[in-house]
């Protein structure tokens, strides 16, 4: 399905852009963005992953 396709492009960005990060405070950048995008977590958007328990 179409919706199906989208989730797949969306987790290939995600990790594309992983792939991209040239040290640690970058790949610390892009982990710790919350949903709200004001409050600074360390690594929010990877215990999303873990409790979604996505993996690629």
């Amino acid at each position: 399905s179409e919706y199906l396709n989208m989730v797949e492009k969306c987790m290939n960005f995600a990790c594309e852009l992983m792939d991209l990060c040239r040290g640690t405070q970058e790949v610390e950048a892009v982990l710790s963005e919350s949903d709200e995008g004001t409050e600074r977590d360390p690594l929010a958007r990877l215990k999303m992953a873990i409790r979604y328990m996505e993996k690629k």
